[in-house]
């Protein structure tokens, strides 16, 4: 999801940041495990960190109480390795590609929501990407009706990039404030 993320959307409203956009196409919760394990991002020294993952582990087949597990796993990593950091946990986004996907990501935000607490944060912006009757908005997804098309990344980036800014505190990005992007 975030490897894909459009480019010049990014650039308008994450470019005051000191970002790194390490998304991984296909990512799953024991990659991602994997790589902390193995020090493949120990040169970083993040203030903050954004975590969107799960979502593959559901196309494999993983219940939601398993993914919520590995994404608690991974909180407990980053914590370990970063102590100073603060964490931005992002519920997994909404998803119609096939029928009981829907629901099963639901179910993963119910689960890991309960990890909110001390450095971490948690944020569900499903709402951003449905339409008033709570269907995915059809401007924001691509036809696989799993990932983001640009007008989805225009709808959450807005969100996002406020939040990061409300946990970092004023001025610490040069980026456009939400109202002026509108």
């Amino acid at each position: 999801m975030t490897q894909l993320w459009d480019r010049e959307t990014w650039q308008r409203y994450f470019t005051g940041f000191p970002a790194l956009n390490a998304g991984v196409g296909g990512d799953r919760t024991d990659h991602l495990l994997w790589r902390l394990e193995n020090g493949m991002l120990d040169q970083l020294h993040p203030k903050l960190i954004v975590l969107l993952i799960g979502t593959n582990d559901l196309t494999l087949g993983r219940s939601p109480a398993l993914v919520a597990e590995g994404v608690r796993t991974i909180l407990l990593q980053l914590q370990q390795r970063w102590p100073q950091a603060l964490i931005l946990l992002e519920g997994l986004w909404p998803r119609d590609d096939r029928p009981d996907q829907r629901q099963k990501a639901e179910d993963v935000n119910a689960l890991i929501a309960r990890c909110a607490g001390g450095a971490v944060t948690y944020a569900d912006f499903s709402k951003v990407l449905l339409d008033p009757s709570g269907q995915l908005a059809a401007a924001a997804y691509q036809t696989d009706k799993l990932h983001l098309g640009r007008g989805g990344y225009e709808k959450i980036s807005p969100a996002l990039a406020e939040k990061i800014q409300q946990l970092l505190g004023p001025g610490t990005a040069r980026g456009v404030s939400s109202s002026e992007a509108r």
